[in-house]
Formats: C-alpha cells, sequence, structure tokens
C-alpha cells in the first residue's frame, strides 16, 4: 500500500485513525509517547540505531535491528559524522527525527556541537534535512509532544557547559520557538520521557546550577506543556550522571543507568528497585519494544557489542540468542521504535 501525505491533512487525528484501520500489518503499541492526546500507533517492528563513538572517532553508521528476526543489517549513513545525537520517534508519521550532536577526536579539547535536524523516513530510507534548532545541542534529549511539535531539552554546546534553555521544534516548518518557563537545573547526557498523563519526565544526567559541569545528578524534573511549566520532582535513589527513561506499558518508567535500573511511578510520585541488569551500562541506549519488552544495549568499551532485554511480564532482563551487536557501538549511540 503506497503510503500516504499526512503534512497537509487539517484533522491529523482522524487521517490517522483512518490510516490505520486500513493498513493490515499494523501494529498497535501501548504505553509508547501516550499522552492522552495522539491515537496509539503501529510498528514496523524495528529499532534505529545511529551514530556514535568508535575508536576514538564520532561514527555516521545506522544499523536497523528487526526485533522479528533479532538480525541486524546497515542503514543509511548519518549526513555527518556524530555522537550525543538526539534521535525521537515521530509517532504517526512512521518517521524519526535525528537532532544535534557532535563530531569530535577523543583526545580533543573541545567541540562544536550542531543544531541542524534530519527526518529518517521508512518510505524513503535515508535522512532528509528538517530545518534547524534554535541552539546547537549535544548530549540533549527530544520528546514528541503532538502532531509536529518536538520538545528539545538540555544538552550543550563545547566545553560541556549545560543549557539552561528549551525550545519547540516544528518538523513541518523546519524551526523551533523558544520556551520560556523557569526551569532549576541544567542537565545533559539525561533520561527523559514522555508520561502517561502528558508531562515529560526528566531525570539524572550531568547538571549545573551555576555553570559547574562535571556534576552527576540525582534530581528529577517534570515539564508540562499544556501550563508550560516545570515543578522538581522526587530524589533519584542515586546519582546517575548517564541515565536513560523508558515508559513501560503499565506507565512506569524504567529508568538505567551505571548504577543500575530504577522504576518510577508517577502516580505515587516515588522510585522502587528496579531489576538486575545483565551488564552494568552507561553510555547505552534504550528502546521500547512490542510485546511488553524493551531493549538495552551498547555502553562503554567493556559492553559496547551487547544488548540485553527487558520483559515487562517477567520483570526481568534476558539475554539475547545473538547477544553481539554488528558494532562496536557505545557513548549514547541513540535509538528509536519505527
Amino acid at each position: 500500500m503506497a503510503k500516504e501525505n499526512v503534512a497537509n491533512v487539517e484533522n491529523i487525528d482522524d487521517f490517522i485513525l483512518d490510516f490505520l484501520d486500513k493498513r493490515k500489518d499494523r501494529l498497535p503499541i501501548t504505553g509508547l509517547h501516550v499522552n492522552g492526546l495522539f491515537p496509539t500507533t503501529y510498528s514496523e517492528k524495528k529499532v534505529l540505531l545511529a551514530g556514535g563513538f568508535y575508536d576514538h572517532v564520532c561514527i555516521r553508521d545506522t544499523y536497523i535491528y528487526n526485533t522479528e528476526s533479532q538480525s541486524f543489517v546497515k542503514g543509511p549513513d548519518l549526513p555527518s559524522s556524530r555522537k550525543d545525537t538526539a534521535l525521537c520517534y515521530l509517532e504517526g508519521k512512521n518517521a524519526v527525527l535525528s537532532s544535534g550532536g557532535h563530531n569530535m577526536h577523543f583526545q580533543a579539547i573541545g567541540y562544536e556541537a550542531t543544531n541542524a535536524c534530519y527526518i529518517y523516513s521508512s518510505e524513503f530510507e535515508n535522512f532528509k534535512e528538517c530545518g534547524k534548532m534554535l541552539y546547537p545541542r549535544s548530549g540533549h534529549r527530544a520528546v514528541h509532544l503532538r502532531g509536529d511539535n518536538v520538545f528539545m531539552h538540555g544538552g550543550c554546546n563545547g566545553k560541556d557547559a549545560p543549557y539552561g534553555l528549551f525550545e519547540i521544534f516544528n518538523t513541518t516548518y523546519g524551526s523551533s520557538r523558544a520556551v520560556d518557563a523557569l526551569h532549576c537545573t541544567r542537565r545533559y547526557l539525561h533520561g527523559a520521557a514522555m508520561l502517561n498523563d502528558g508531562r515529560i519526565f526528566l531525570c539524572g544526567g550531568r547538571y549545573a546550577r551555576r555553570g559547574s559541569h562535571n556534576m552527576a545528578s540525582n534530581l528529577t524534573d517534570l515539564y508540562d506543556p499544556c501550563s508550560g511549566t516545570f515543578t522538581l520532582g522526587p530524589y533519584m535513589p542515586s546519582y546517575m550522571e548517564y541515565a536513560t527513561a523508558t515508559m513501560l506499558t503499565n506507565g512506569d518508567v524504567l529508568v538505567v543507568g551505571q548504577v543500575g535500573s530504577f522504576l518510577f511511578d508517577y502516580r505515587m510520585m516515588q522510585f522502587r528497585s528496579g531489576p538486575d541488569l545483565t551488564k552494568r551500562r552507561k553510555r547505552h541506549f534504550t528502546a521500547k519494544l512490542p510485546d511488553e519488552k524493551v531493549m538495552i544495549g551498547g555502553g562503554d568499551a567493556l559492553h559496547s557489542k551487547t544488548y540485553e532485554i527487558y520483559n515487562e511480564r517477567t520483570q526481568k532482563f534476558e539475554t539475547t540468542p545473538s547477544p553481539e551487536m554488528p558494532d562496536n557501538l557505545y557513548d549514547y549511540t541513540a535509538a528509536c521504535l519505527f
């Protein structure tokens, strides 16, 4: 079936519901970027892995992981070599937004981040230019709000100085507007996830209140897109400078980092201990999969070719029959389900 262009459709919700009804290969996913305002979407059961750090240099390689066959194939190259880029699944468009990141040699003293954005579409199987953010960002997080809007949060430009500036990027116009909201913590290399009540949960990472950049964080924040305000959340049980946050089907958030894993219950506003990982990871990636599973992989040089699967039903991390990825992918290689 030929894919239709949704860019000019006035009522996007009705269009998507009708589009999903026509698809024979759709797979409804619950708990993935659900905010109560956007219908659940289908998935082609694949994960896109892009960029990262290998042998002291940034790479432009991408790989596509098929969740059914548990196999990897080489994907199209990124437009430029980069690491600490943010990938965001655009629900309802079967596309992934790649934003920011930087290119640097391991021994370089400083670096310059980019504000360039690209769209990866399964229709074209390639990356296409999609405008620019207001600020160059690296180590930031991007969260899809609804329609064409993506919330760009945190990150830094050069010398690891984190931003206290945030923006809403529009994928149709390829431009951003600044977010005018008071925020207590500048952070990067942190976890971010959309909760079922529509708020964005931010946790861990590296932070600075007065320009300091080399401190691990145990702080959490909640951003409400409706009111445009931030509120301070509960403290994490441990400091976690390399954190990923993944929304689970039951509404909890799985937080994974170098100290292990935690589960955050936003209804009770509290953390509890998570299951034991098969390997301790940092500078890793996570991606929500079908069938109530989460993929966790990569990391530092010791674990950069391995991955494991978290099973929500058993509440355990499981090794895979083929635990190795095709390349040493670490230092925040990103992943998105599409």
